[in-house]
């Protein structure tokens, strides 16, 4: 599943999807028809699939598009969004995701970075006591902005041991 051309100032998205047991071949159709919408949306330049393996249980899938606008265009659009929604039922808790760019460095100074935990439901107080002493710990670098935390969603609850995805953006001026 890999079709992909370069571009020097390509702009890439990583994303780890963890997918229910046993939904692997309904899940591989799906993100084939994800694929060829993407392949659609201007300055696609591929994209490639891994199925998980003994010390990566997440699916990775790599998008690539020439530019970060472009890149941006598919990861808000409508018709992804319509898909992430079709997809929902083989889903085993959110996906993780990390853009990259090449070329220039944009001129924005700011750097977020978003973590997604899982955290055992009996432990989320504790987590969030944990959380927050980082955030405190953080606070004295330089460039330091700020740390959302978002409380478990109910959304994000599968069927299995009981976790639970708590998000986190930082961010920091660039420097």
């Amino acid at each position: 599943m890999t079709a992909e051309r370069q571009t020097d100032n390509a702009a890439t998205v990583i994303l780890g999807r963890r997918v229910r047991p046993g939904m692997d071949r309904e899940y591989e159709k799906w993100q084939d028809e994800v694929n060829a919408a993407a392949a659609r949306y201007a300055g696609h330049l591929g994209v490639q699939v891994s199925p998980p393996t003994a010390v990566q249980p997440d699916w990775v899938i790599v998008y690539r598009f020439d530019s970060v606008a472009h890149l941006q265009a598919w990861m808000n659009g409508a018709t992804r969004q319509r898909l992430l929604d079709a997809g929902e039922p083989y889903f085993d808790g959110p996906a993780t995701q990390q853009v990259i760019s090449g070329g220039t460095q944009p001129t924005d100074p700011l750097v977020t970075v978003v973590v997604t935990h899982r955290v055992h439901p009996d432990h989320v107080d504790d987590f969030l006591a944990w959380q927050r002493h980082m955030s405190q710990e953080e606070s004295k670098f330089e460039g330091f902005r700020g740390t959302e935390i978002f409380r478990p969603s109910k959304a994000f609850r599968t069927s299995g041991p009981p976790c639970t995805a708590m998000t986190t953006p930082n961010t920091w001026t660039r420097g």
